[in-house]
C-alpha cells in the first residue's frame, strides 16, 4: 500500500480505541503506522487534547499520533463545524502510548477506577446501592456543577453533560469522566439483563430501570466527588463519594 506523502512539520493529536474494536490499535506498538485501506469511513479519529476524546468503549489504550497527511484529507473535515476539536484522517504513526487516567485529569486514576466498576457491576452491588439515599448527594451534585458553570465562559450558552463547547472548551470539571461512566453502566445492564433493563419514561425516552438507574447516579456522584478545581468542601467530597467507598471500598 503506498503511503501519504510526509511534510517536515508533522501535526499531532491523540487517539483512543476500545481493546474490543479495531484490532489495529489493540495491538500497535511506537513506531506502527496504521491506514485506512479505502478512503472511507469510518475515519480515524484524532483529538486535539486528550480532556475532548469521547470514550465509547471500555477499556482502551490512548496514543499520542503524527497525522500523516493534514494537508491532503480537507475534504474528510470540511463539513466540520468551525473550531471543531478533533481532526479525521485516513492515516497516522503511534509516537506514544499515554495512561489512559490522562483523559480525565489530574484525578484521572480514580476516575478509571469508577469507570470499572462501572464496567462490571453485578446485581448484588446495584441491590446494595439501593439502601442508599440519594437526596443529599443529588443535591450537592447539582449545586458543585452549577459552580463550575459559573467559572466557565461558554460561548454557546449551553453545558452539554461531558461534552465541549463549540470552541472544544471542556464539559465538565473532570473532562469527560461523567460522560463515560454512565454508558458503561448501560452496557453493563444490558448484558446481564438485556431488554429488561430499560425502560420507557414518560417521554418516551428510554432509561435505565430503578435500581440501575440509582446506581449509575450514585457512581457520578462519586465521579464528581474527584473535581480537581477545589470548588468541592472536604465534607461535600465525603457526601458525594459516601455509597461508593461503603459498597466497592470495604
Amino acid at each position: 500500500m503506498k503511503l501519504f506523502n510526509r511534510k517536515k512539520q508533522i501535526t499531532t493529536g491523540f487517539t483512543y480505541c476500545a481493546v474490543e474494536d479495531d484490532p489495529r490499535f489493540r495491538h500497535a506498538k511506537i513506531g506502527d503506522v496504521i491506514v485506512n485501506e479505502r478512503r472511507t469511513p469510518p475515519w480515524i479519529v484524532v483529538d486535539h487534547e486528550t480532556a475532548t476524546i469521547i470514550v465509547a468503549n471500555w477499556p482502551g489504550r490512548l496514543f499520542e499520533v503524527e497525522i500523516l497527511d493534514p494537508s491532503g484529507e480537507e475534504d474528510l473535515n470540511a463539513d466540520l463545524v468551525k473550531n471543531v476539536w478533533y481532526s479525521r484522517t485516513l492515516g497516522v504513526r503511534i509516537l506514544n502510548e499515554l495512561p489512559i487516567r490522562k483523559l480525565f485529569g489530574p484525578n484521572g486514576q480514580h476516575l478509571c477506577r469508577i469507570i470499572d466498576k462501572a464496567r462490571s457491576l453485578s446485581v448484588e452491588q446495584v441491590e446494595s446501592l439501593t439502601r442508599f439515599d440519594t437526596t443529599e448527594a443529588g443535591r450537592i451534585f447539582a449545586e458543585v456543577w452549577n459552580r463550575w458553570i459559573a467559572t466557565q465562559d461558554r460561548p454557546d450558552g449551553v453545558v452539554a453533560f461531558g461534552m465541549p463547547a463549540s470552541d472544544g472548551s471542556f464539559g465538565s470539571p473532570i473532562n469527560r469522566g461523567l460522560s463515560t461512566i454512565a454508558p458503561q453502566v448501560d452496557v453493563r445492564a444490558r448484558e446481564l439483563l438485556g431488554d429488561e433493563a430499560f425502560i420507557e419514561d414518560e417521554d418516551g425516552e428510554t432509561c435505565l430501570v430503578p435500581d440501575w438507574s440509582h446506581a449509575c447516579s450514585i457512581l457520578l456522584h462519586a465521579g464528581l466527588s474527584h473535581d480537581p478545581d477545589g470548588l468541592l468542601s472536604a465534607a461535600e467530597k465525603r457526601i458525594l463519594s459516601s455509597a461508593f467507598r461503603e459498597v466497592f471500598e470495604r
